[in-house]
């Protein structure tokens, strides 16, 4: 029975001590387009009066958000082969992916021309101009629209490429309606209808806001001018630190330690404070002597 137990005790001893053992896991958050980095930010703000909500007015809204593009989103890595290396190489090619409108033309948001009634105007698109795409960095987006803020929100669970193609399936259908029979045009979709000041006809399934929306990149000013500016500052203060140090490493300040304090124990510190003393002395008896002549009467 002893035997059994002996035999048993280190087999016990040996789970026992691993089981109290704590573990330590690593683990990597992961990265690319399964990232959980926040990569937009909106700062939405509505207000409505009781006339206005009376009346149908539309609500008085402004919208912010700062939208970060990371590399994965714009940019596919491919791998090129060559028959004379053994390596492929591997090479990112940028997608071109094109903003919305308000990121196309700038210009108009801050143009007065694009006040005027844009619910009969047909889309137009800029012929000639530059195609704008999306990039990697920051983007600032502003809006005034309320129909922009909702959209704004249901965007946010897309991605660029499906944010592309609902831009162009917009574009087709109010394409398409502005091309029928304006007797026979059906009316805007119910959420435009009730953000819009009354479901009057006219109104195109989805509303350019050209005007109201505006889409920019937020580009970080260089800090180059900054740093040669401050350069040219502190140029004299690396000089003198650097001469200091020469100083602390050859010995120069012990060496004056050595002969200040010599000098102090002299006679040299003793002669000369008598001396300033006798000169300030001379100072006071002088000037106490013209204020003496000063007080004398003068004689016609």
């Amino acid at each position: 029975m002893s035997n059994r137990s002996v035999t048993e005790d280190p087999r016990r001893a040996a789970q026992s001590v691993w089981t109290y053992i704590p573990y330590v896991y690593v683990l990597r958050p992961p990265g690319g387009k399964h990232a959980r980095k926040t990569d937009e930010r909106c700062f939405i703000y509505c207000s409505q009066t009781v006339a206005g909500r009376t009346y149908r007015h539309t609500p008085w809204c402004r919208s912010i958000c700062l939208r970060k593009v990371f590399m994965h989103e714009v940019y596919k890595v491919l791998s090129v082969a060559d028959h004379k290396s053994t390596k492929p190489e591997v090479v990112p090619v940028q997608q071109q992916i094109p903003l919305p409108r308000e990121g196309q033309n700038i210009a108009s948001f801050f143009s007065s021309t694009v006040d005027e009634d844009m619910e009969d105007a047909p889309i137009k698109k800029g012929k000639g101009k530059e195609v704008r795409y999306w990039d990697k960095g920051w983007y600032f987006w502003y809006s005034r629209d309320p129909w922009a803020a909702r959209e704004k929100i249901s965007t946010m669970a897309m991605t660029l490429d499906h944010q592309a193609h609902w831009e162009g399936h917009k574009t087709s259908v109010n394409v398409k309606w502005s091309k029928s029979d304006p007797e026979n045009r059906a009316e805007g979709p119910d959420a435009w209808r009730k953000v819009g000041p009354a479901p009057a006809r006219g109104v195109p399934p989805f509303p350019d806001l050209i005007g109201e929306t505006l889409l920019i990149p937020v580009e970080y000013p260089s800090l180059e001018p900054l740093k040669r500016r401050l350069g040219n500052v502190l140029a004299p203060t690396g000089k003198v630190l650097a001469l200091l140090q020469g100083h602390i490493k050859t010995g120069a300040f012990l060496e004056l330690k050595d002969r200040a304090w010599e000098k102090a124990k002299g006679p040299e510190p003793w002669i000369l404070a008598r001396n300033t003393l006798q000169r300030g002395r001379e100072i006071i008896k002088k000037i106490l002597d013209e204020d003496d002549d000063n007080q004398k009467p003068k004689g016609l």
